[in-house]
C-alpha cells in the first residue's frame, strides 16, 4: 500500500489549486491508464484527506502527515484501509479507523501536542463569535451529505427512483422537500434531475425560502443567479412571480436556461449584467418588489466538499470579496421599490 501513499504525495506536490481537485485527479488518471477503479478510489480518498487536515497537520513531515490524514478521515475498518495504515509503521499499528473522530484527535495530540483542533479551520479568527467553532472545525473533517430539493408534486416518483437505484435517503424533519443522500451515491443514474423532479441544493440554500416573502404578480430580481437554484426555489414557492435573472457570466446563464427548461419554467427575463461596472445602464433604473442576491464570497460553505479551496484561500481574497459585496449591495438597494424586500446571501463570508 506504499504505492498509494507515494502516488498521492506525487499528485499533491504537483497540484497548484488552479482547478478543482477532482478535475486535476481525473486528468492525472487519464494520463496514466495503469490505475484501476480501486486504485483511483483510494488515491482520491487519500488526497482529499490531506486537504481536510492540511492546516491541522502542517507541522508534520509529509509522509507522517498523509498517514495521519488518512486515519483521521477514514471511518471504515476495511482490509485495504488497515493495510494502508499498517504501511505507516509502528505509530499506526492497531489503529482502529472506526474510532470516533474526537478520540482520533486526542490520539494525535498525545503524540503531537502542537496539532490543536483550532488549526483545522485556518480562518477561525474571522468567524462569527456566534459559531460553535469546536463543533464546526471537527465537522470540516467529514464530507457532508448531499441535499436535494424534491418538488412537492414529485415525492412519490423521486422515492421510487431512489429505491430502484438502491440509494438510501432521509427526509429533513422540518422541511419536507429537503432529502439527504450519502455523497458516494450515483444520483446522476436515477434520472431525477433530467426529469425535473429534484435539484441538488444545500440545506442552507433551501432554508432561504422562508425569507422569500413574495406574492404572485410581484416583480423579483435574482441579481446573482448563477445556475438558478434560488430562482427555482422562489418559482416553486410562488409560481405567479414575475422573475428577472441576471449574472455576469454568459456560460452560467446558459446552464440556467437549460435547468429552467427541464423544470418547465419559460416565463422569465434573462439579463447578462455586471453589477460592479460603473458604466451607465438603463436596467439600473428598474424597480423591483423583491431582490435575491447570492453575492460573490469566499465559498466557505462549499469547503467541506472541496477542502482544497480552503488551503488556497487568503485573507486578501476575503477583503476583495467584501469590497465586491459592498459595491453590489449598494447598487441593488437603489433598484428596490419603497417597502421592498432584499435577501442578500453571503454578505459575511464566514
Amino acid at each position: 500500500m506504499h504505492s498509494y501513499i507515494h502516488t498521492s504525495l506525487a499528485f499533491l506536490r504537483e497540484f497548484d489549486g488552479s482547478m478543482p481537485l477532482h478535475h486535476f485527479l481525473r486528468n492525472q488518471f487519464r494520463k496514466d491508464k495503469k490505475y484501476g477503479s480501486r486504485d483511483r478510489r483510494w488515491i482520491k480518498e487519500i488526497c482529499y484527506a490531506w486537504f481536510r487536515t492540511a492546516s491541522l497537520l502542517k507541522s508534520l513531515p509529509d509522509e507522517k502527515r498523509i498517514y495521519w490524514a488518512f486515519y483521521l478521515i477514514n471511518e471504515q475498518r476495511l482490509p485495504i484501509v488497515e493495510l494502508i495504515l499498517q504501511s505507516g509503521g509502528e505509530e499506526f499499528a492497531g489503529k482502529n479507523p472506526e474510532e470516533a473522530t474526537n478520540e482520533k484527535l486526542n490520539q494525535l495530540r498525545s503524540v503531537y501536542p502542537e496539532c490543536s483542533n483550532e488549526l483545522i479551520f485556518p480562518f477561525g479568527n474571522l468567524a462569527s463569535s456566534m459559531l460553535d467553532r469546536k463543533t464546526f472545525s471537527v465537522a470540516m473533517l467529514q464530507q457532508p451529505k448531499v441535499w436535494i430539493r424534491v418538488k412537492s408534486t414529485a415525492f412519490q416518483k423521486t422515492e421510487s427512483a431512489l429505491n430502484k437505484a438502491g440509494i438510501p435517503f432521509e427526509r429533513h424533519k422540518d422541511m419536507e422537500n429537503a432529502w439527504s443522500i450519502d455523497p458516494a451515491s450515483k444520483l446522476e443514474e436515477t434520472g431525477i434531475f433530467e426529469k425535473g423532479m429534484a435539484e441538488i441544493q444545500d440545506l442552507s440554500s433551501q432554508k432561504t425560502a422562508t425569507m422569500m416573502d413574495a406574492k404572485a404578480g410581484e416583480r423579483w430580481l435574482d441579481a446573482c443567479a448563477a445556475s438558478g437554484g434560488k430562482s427555482l426555489l422562489l418559482l416553486d414557492k410562488v409560481p405567479g412571480v414575475i422573475l428577472t435573472v441576471s449574472d455576469n457570466r454568459k456560460a452560467i446563464l446558459e446552464n440556467l436556461k437549460e435547468r429552467f427548461r427541464r423544470n418547465g419554467w419559460r416565463n422569465y427575463t434573462m439579463k447578462l449584467l455586471d453589477l460592479t461596472s460603473s458604466e451607465p445602464n438603463d436596467f439600473y433604473n428598474q424597480k423591483f418588489d423583491g431582490i435575491i442576491a447570492d453575492v460573490p464570497c469566499s465559498g466557505s460553505g462549499t469547503w467541506p466538499r472541496s477542502p482544497e479551496q480552503m488551503n488556497f484561500f487568503t485573507e486578501e481574497k476575503l477583503n476583495h470579496y467584501i469590497s465586491l459585496q459592498d459595491s453590489i449591495s449598494a447598487r441593488l438597494a437603489g433598484m428596490l421599490k419603497p417597502g421592498g424586500k432584499i435577501d442578500i446571501h453571503h454578505l459575511f463570508c464566514f
